[in-house]
């Protein structure tokens, strides 16, 4: 049996032992590439498979290779979200202040619990190790990474909403609340310079229920490649007017054209 097969047959024996569910990474876990400046100083010279988990944001930060068993869709966010439920008291290591739960047999895994310098927590998967003892060498590597982080929370003065024109509804106006704060996470290592995008749509057309899509915020930071993105939702019902509103409006899209109800606009706050 080659070693393919070997890891294969031991991430299904690791399912079957800590009841790793067989379905996708959870649904409300937001994934970002880390930006090459803070991803290269990752110990990823030591460890093949891993994933780093920001509990307190749940967003994944950083991860390599992180689907374990294809056949059975087995992921190391499933070891991350099975540790609360198979760590115990007996089953439990600690690393420093981490708290390690180990798997595998002729190769080692472990998943860990840290809380870093700044109070913020991560939940950590990586395999595979040749023993315990290169585990945990790891585990101290990747403890040092993570202390860089901290989470601020920016907030916004300005405009506190924006208004949308709305076709054919028995409003002409909608009005979209903006968030004024918004929890990230930024690094030590960084000028954390965070720029705030607001895309909205310029025009619509009713009717409009509540927690319809009317646009997104976008947060670009230091941290990651993709910006952090917020949808922002309608608040309230707007329904569709009469024939002879309908008509007027008909003629106002006439003349604005449609790229009235296409067309995006946005406003751009920096901070640093």
């Amino acid at each position: 049996m080659n070693k393919a097969s070997t890891i294969a047959l031991l991430l299904c024996s690791m399912s079957d032992s800590m009841g790793l569910a067989s379905e996708p990474a959870h649904p409300e876990t937001l994934q970002l590439p880390i930006s090459a400046k803070i991803g290269n100083k990752f110990p990823t010279n030591q460890v093949l498979h891993f994933i780093v988990i920001s509990d307190d944001l749940s967003l994944v930060v950083h991860e390599r290779n992180p689907a374990l068993c294809q056949a059975d869709q087995i992921t190391l966010h499933d070891t991350c979200r099975t540790f609360d439920q198979s760590a115990t008291n007996e089953t439990i290591e600690i690393c420093d202040t981490a708290r390690i739960l180990f798997f595998g047999t002729s190769q080692v895994g472990c998943v860990f619990r840290y809380k870093n310098k700044y109070g913020c927590e991560f939940t950590c998967a990586a395999c595979w190790f040749a023993s315990k003892k290169d585990a945990i060498t790891a585990i101290r590597l990747i403890l040092k990474w993570l202390d860089q982080f901290f989470i601020s929370e920016v907030a916004y003065g300005g405009n506190e909403s924006v208004e949308v024109p709305v076709f054919y509804g028995t409003q002409d106006i909608i009005t979209v609340t903006l968030p004024r704060t918004q929890r990230l996470l930024l690094s030590e290592r960084c000028t954390n310079e965070v720029r705030r995008i607001v895309l909205y749509r310029t025009a619509i057309g009713a009717p409009i229920h509540k927690g319809d899509t009317m646009g997104h915020v976008h947060y670009v930071t230091p941290t990651f490649q993709n910006p952090l993105s917020r949808q922002l939702h309608a608040q309230q019902v707007i329904e569709r007017a009469g024939i002879w509103k309908t008509i007027v409006d008909s003629f106002k899209y006439a003349i604005f054209g449609p790229s009235a109800n296409i067309r995006a606009s946005n406003t751009t706050d920096t901070l640093q």
